[in-house]
């Protein structure tokens, strides 16, 4: 499994540093990964959805194994783990629809027989030596698991096909952790059983770890697959920047260390690659 875990630690981009300790904030097992409350004003694009105020209405009634997440702000980032999750900042969201659960491996080959997605065969490059035998495709027994292995312009198309898109960076770490910020989907304190994470046995069905949910019922948003988002890789104080990269989410079945899997943890994957802890799911306006 030593490929796997290589690129479980490549979650991070290389130049960071590895996750270091600040006074009552450490990233590791049962720790709490909590942002302080010091607001940091920066510009945010149109495109991310952000709004000047939260509007106050009633919640649309989801459909399409979609969960209304209602617009709110939040402070999105971290200042005790990587350095690319600082600075702590204000987000207001609007409201939008999210995917209860990652893309499924049964959904996305339906689609593509259909020829309405991506063909199965591999577009991009694999992101590590043993992904090709733990890919989800082509296998009757993965048909519930998530769909990975694919590409981000893969994951875009299937969203597109379906009258969605990709989620933003922010959405996706607002569905997360809430507006009150929890650290993980579930709380502010890790707990191992609650995801599908740090295994040699590749993804598990989607859904199955339900301790895990957000109150909102969206599920597996820790663990299993790692999650492409529509967003490039910048960093927070200079959006819209040139990085090729963009940014993925959750943490996946491949990561053996706590602090991959907090809501703030970002990852970057090249949009040309694919790997078998690479999934997605998708989001939609009202």
């Amino acid at each position: 499994m030593e490929s796997a875990v290589s690129a479980s630690a490549r979650r991070s981009p290389a130049h960071l540093a590895s996750a270091f300790l600040l006074a009552g904030v450490a990233c590791s097992s049962g720790a709490q990964v909590v942002a302080p409350p010091p607001v940091v004003d920066i510009a945010v694009p149109a495109a991310t959805g952000a709004a000047e105020a939260a509007e106050e209405e009633e919640a649309p009634v989801a459909d399409d194994g979609m969960v209304w997440i209602a617009g709110g702000s939040f402070m999105m980032g971290s200042e005790g783990c990587d350095s690319d999750e600082k600075p702590v900042h204000k987000v207001v969201v609007r409201g939008f629809f999210l995917d209860a659960g990652e893309v499924t491996t049964e959904a996305y080959e339906g689609c593509a027989r259909a020829g309405r997605c991506d063909a199965l065969e591999r577009a991009g490059r694999a992101d590590a030596e043993d992904d090709e035998a733990r890919c989800n495709a082509g296998k009757a027994d993965r048909a519930d698991h998530p769909m990975n292995c694919v590409t981000w312009a893969q994951a875009d198309r299937f969203c597109k096909a379906h009258g969605k898109r990709l989620p933003t960076e922010q959405e996706w770490e607002y569905a997360a952790r809430g507006a009150k910020g929890r650290a993980y989907p579930w709380g502010d304190t890790f707990e191992a059983e609650r995801a599908c994470w740090d295994t040699e046995n590749g993804t598990c069905p989607g859904g199955s770890h339900r301790g895990g949910d957000t109150p909102e019922g969206l599920t597996d948003m820790a663990g299993n697959v790692w999650e492409w988002t529509a967003d490039h890789y910048c960093e927070y104080e200079t959006p819209g920047c040139a990085d090729a990269g963009y940014v993925d989410r959750g943490g996946g079945w491949v990561s053996d260390d706590p602090r991959l899997l907090h809501s703030a943890h970002r990852g970057r994957g090249e949009p040309e690659s694919y790997a078998s802890y690479l999934g997605f799911r998708c989001a939609r306006e009202r």
